[in-house]
């Protein structure tokens, strides 16, 4: 999605030392790209759509509630681990998730603040840093974030037909034209912290997402 693309071009053109993730229970110690390497993901030109749209595949796209409408007050961190090809880059983020708003703040491992948004019902709002690319909407970054968290049926009902969503035995997978766009897998991770592995397979890249929920 352009969203965790453009966090990932952000990365690349660091240039810092590569920090280790805490809180995780795969290889922690990940590359950090210099600028000189093409973005991890392509992405996309930017698209003329309201700002709820999103587009996440070929011809397929969501939009999201007017209001955020999380059904429990949700506060966590996340630690994503995203893979194309042979590359890897990971980042960080905290979320505060409610009926009436959700903000997540992005940061990179070592610290820097990519950005802050705030979705609710009069829209999503941006909190821009130098490290943010043009190309980072905040509701593209929301997009993954609501289709592995938000109930089911919401997800369902913010796709635009033809897609479809199916949830079965921990697997939620996003169909369209008879192919297979997304899929995304939960299972419980250490200290009672749950991940998510969401595979975008029209763009040919992985998320692994770590949520850990404050205690």
């Amino acid at each position: 999605m352009r969203g965790r693309a453009a966090i990932l071009t952000a990365m690349m053109t660091a240039g810092c030392a590569t920090p280790a993730l805490p809180r995780v229970s795969w290889p922690t110690t990940l590359p950090w790209p210099s600028a000189r390497q093409e973005p991890l993901i392509p992405i996309a030109p930017l698209e003329a759509s309201s700002t709820r749209d999103v587009n996440f595949g070929r011809d397929v796209k969501l939009t999201l509630p007017s209001r955020p409408g999380y059904p429990i007050p949700f506060e966590a961190s996340q630690t994503v681990v995203a893979r194309h090809e042979n590359r890897t880059v990971a980042f960080q983020a905290a979320l505060s998730l409610s009926e009436a708003e959700a903000r997540v703040t992005l940061v990179a491992p070592s610290g820097p603040r990519i950005l802050t948004l705030s979705w609710t019902e009069t829209g999503v709002a941006e909190d821009r840093t130098i490290l943010a690319p043009d190309q980072l909407r905040g509701v593209d970054v929301l997009a993954d974030i609501f289709m592995c968290l938000w109930p089911a049926d919401t997800v369902r009902a913010a796709l635009a037909e033809p897609a479809t969503l199916t949830s079965a035995d921990g697997v939620r997978t996003i169909r369209s034209a008879e192919r297979t766009v997304v899929e995304i897998t939960e299972e419980p991770a250490t200290d009672g912290a749950t991940r998510h592995v969401l595979r975008n397979h029209d763009r040919g890249y992985s998320l692994t997402i770590v949520t850990q929920r404050a205690t």
